[in-house]
């Protein structure tokens, strides 16, 4: 009976699973199949493409701000459109700020960076800060055909009060003269390639009380050499010494022609 047709067909089904069994044996034994290395390896591919999309999807939906800041304006609103032209956040950075000031071209050969500076804010009209440039413009954007520069001059002092948008104007030190001897420029004369100064010959005259003082005194043409100038000054490197005693022409009141603060070069 365990030989007979009835148990033909279990026998056989058994051999069978043997035999399928002993194939996965000799496949595993004998490595992976390179048809099938290769569609597995293609189907890692396509994950792999698959995960960057949608990391790239996940940037693309994440605001990141460019430098450390504060939010101080926020144009974006729920359930509105957004307008791709408009800026969607503001961000302010404290800890830095700036001004732009225009120059012309006369004076923007002068600035280099690195220079030092004075910024004064209409807002804090008491508390003049430090500054320091920091670019010069390559191209000119002046108005009315007239050549002008930006010039930027980044805060160095106090930043406790400052806020973005103040107005404010730039005195850019271009140049330092200590103990210089300096006229005003309307004291300074030109004949042809000569430039001079009219010395009184009485060096006392400067000396007397201003009543005193004879309206039309007797004076001496001396040559001078003129170092740098500003927009009111100029300076005496050679020709006279500050015992000389000048006189300017064409001033009709007896004044101290320094007694003003002297403004700065631009």
């Amino acid at each position: 009976r365990l030989r007979g047709e009835r148990r033909r067909g279990e026998i056989l089904s058994a051999e069978a699973t043997v035999r399928e069994a002993q194939a996965t044996l000799d496949s595993l034994l004998a490595g992976p199949d390179s048809s099938d290395l290769a569609l597995s390896q293609a189907r890692m591919r396509i994950a792999e493409h698959e995960l960057a999309l949608a990391d790239l999807s996940l940037d693309s939906a994440t605001l990141i701000a460019p430098f450390d800041g504060s939010v101080a304006q926020l144009n974006l609103v729920v359930g509105e459109r957004v307008d791709p032209n408009s800026p969607h956040v503001m961000l302010v950075d404290p800890s830095l700020f700036y001004v732009d000031v225009t120059v012309d071209e006369l004076d923007v050969v002068q600035i280099r960076p690195g220079q030092p500076g004075t910024l004064s804010l209409d807002a804090l009209p008491d508390r003049p800060l430090d500054g320091i440039v920091q670019q010069v413009s390559l191209l000119s954007g002046g108005d009315s055909g007239v050549a002008a520069y930006l010039v930027r001059v980044q805060v160095t002092g106090d930043l406790s009060d400052l806020r973005s948008g103040m107005s404010a104007t730039a005195l850019i030190e271009v140049d330092r003269r200590n103990n210089a001897l300096v006229l005003p420029r309307r004291a300074i004369e030109r004949e042809g390639a000569e430039t001079f100064v009219r010395v009184l010959n009485d060096p006392a005259f400067c000396n007397l009380p201003a009543a005193e003082r004879p309206p039309a005194p007797e004076w001496s043409r001396v040559a001078v050499e003129l170092g740098r100038s500003s927009q009111s000054t100029i300076e005496i490197i050679g020709g006279i010494d500050e015992r000389a005693c000048v006189y300017i022409a064409d001033q009709s009141v007896v004044t101290d022609p320094l007694s003003v603060p002297l403004p700065g070069t631009r």
